[in-house]
């Protein structure tokens, strides 16, 4: 029930202005997303109601990115530089990262010395299933793996062993798969297994690079960024792939509003990246204002918070 406080008081703080979920109803809370602040500096994790800002800081270090927040929008899993006992070039290591949505409780679950990336929750919160670089003594080694962790840093397991860079991996809404992007192929496609690492299948076979594959709360679509720089949906078996949105500028990282109505994705312009939503079927699309923080990148749509 602290953590339920917890999630209302942030909320209460972050989005008190009208309209929260108000464009369609349904469960969608606020959006956390990285950017940089004003003024520049270290990139920081905000949080934004999905009708406009202001977004607001959620509590934590300069540096954090890759938000994922718990299915039940209590806590946060992310990105944090650990600099201490790297043999990386710069100190280039980082942990995966556990913490309150107020930004309290802390705590790393994987080790110092890697570099961890881009989290997502398990359905049941249990577990995180995340990206680490290969090789930690080559200097040169940037390809990473795919591995899962309990939620209290316990019970860590390699799904993936190369050949290739295995990233963005996302868990399906049932639990039962894993979708990632890969080059085992050659360039970056979209692969799908199960939960354990078995049953590996190819989803896209275009000859161009797809990235950001994103499961819709019913598990039946999984939407993604094309080759032509164009958001795109399938099936989650990989068929009727097709575009949702044209841009000339270019457009990546969807995720789903909990709801399954609307979409939330970047927009690449010539003065950088935008944060924009849309309905599912591509229609409505509405740059949200974030006020003066910059490049947003990274977004990712909590649940609505419980009833009080």
């Amino acid at each position: 029930m602290r953590n339920a406080a917890v999630f209302l008081g942030l909320v209460a703080l972050l989005v008190a202005v009208p309209g929260c979920g108000s464009d369609d109803g349904g469960d969608a809370g606020p959006i956390a997303f990285t950017a940089t602040p004003p003024g520049g500096g270290d990139r920081r994790v905000y949080v934004v109601d999905p009708d406009g800002g202001p977004a607001r800081q959620l509590p934590g270090v300069a540096g954090d990115s890759d938000p994922s927040w718990s299915p039940d929008g209590t806590r946060v899993a992310l990105h944090r530089w650990a600099h201490a006992g790297c043999r990386r070039p710069h100190r280039d290591c980082a942990q995966i990262v556990v913490l309150n949505a107020d930004g309290t409780g802390a705590h790393a679950v994987t080790r110092p010395g890697h570099h961890s990336l881009a989290p997502d929750w398990s359905p049941d919160g249990r577990m995180l299933v995340f990206a680490r670089w290969q090789d930690d003594a080559n200097p040169f080694a940037n390809s990473a793996d795919i591995y899962v962790v309990d939620a209290d840093g316990t019970g860590l397991r390699l799904l993936t062993q190369g050949p290739g860079d295995d990233g963005s991996p996302a868990w399906s809404p049932d639990g039962s798969q894993i979708a990632f992007t890969s080059t085992r192929s050659g360039n970056y496609d979209l692969y799908v297994m199960r939960a354990d690492g078995s049953g590996l299948r190819q989803l896209t076979h275009t000859g161009k690079p797809e990235y950001s594959p994103a499961w819709s709360p019913d598990g039946k679509r999984i939407a993604f960024q094309n080759g032509d720089g164009e958001l795109a949906v399938m099936n989650a078996d990989g068929t009727d792939p097709h575009p949702l949105i044209h841009s000339s500028s270019g457009d990546g990282q969807p995720v789903w509003s909990p709801d399954g109505r609307r979409i939330a994705f970047l927009r690449h312009g010539p003065s950088g990246d935008s944060l924009y939503v849309m309905r599912d079927d591509g229609s409505d699309a509405r740059r949200l204002e974030l006020g003066e923080i910059d490049q947003p990148s990274d977004p990712d749509w909590a649940v609505a918070p419980p009833a009080e």
